[in-house]
């Protein structure tokens, strides 16, 4: 899936997109943004800082292998204590997560198949930048590292049609 560009103009608030379909997703986004009046959209490939998933000591890891039950990967909070529970869930299910903590994308490239059960649990009253570093902390004691990277990758430019 792309990721995607607005413009200045537009409320960058958040937008929910719940995507059902098992294939285009990106083309169909665009398809929608004809739809609205003065937007237009087109792919570009632009370089994109990201994080990658990978485990330096797969065997490590494979000690999390999960036994089986409800594939889930949710962070959840409260006043004090932030978590992220991964539950019979595959690495790219964590990537995805992690996203929310690191606001940039992160892909799975430990090349590790399978599905895991991982629970890492931090201060919530820290910095966003020191809450950061406590979840890099507890990945790799888990047995991950995120490794940061410029890469090309797939971008959805919306601009106002002229």
């Amino acid at each position: 899936m792309a990721r995607m560009v607005l413009p200045p103009e537009i409320p960058h608030q958040g937008y929910d997109l719940m995507l059902t379909l098992t294939n285009h997703e990106s083309e169909s986004l665009q398809a929608k943004l004809k739809n609205q009046p003065g937007l237009i959209a087109r792919k570009e490939i632009r370089p994109a800082d990201v994080l990658l998933v990978r485990a330096p000591q797969p065997d490590w890891f494979s000690a999390r292998v999960s036994s089986g039950g409800t594939p889930a990967c949710f962070l959840t909070s409260d006043q004090n204590k932030a978590r992220l529970v991964m539950t019979n869930a595959p690495l790219s299910s964590l990537a995805a997560t992690l996203e929310n903590i690191f606001h940039k994308p992160v892909f799975d490239t430990s090349g590790m198949a399978g599905h895991y059960n991982l629970a890492l649990q931090w201060d919530t009253r820290d910095q966003e930048f020191e809450e950061q570093r406590l979840v890099l902390a507890q990945l790799a004691q888990a047995g991950l590292e995120l490794v940061p990277r410029n890469v090309p990758m797939e971008t959805l430019i919306v601009e106002k049609d002229k």
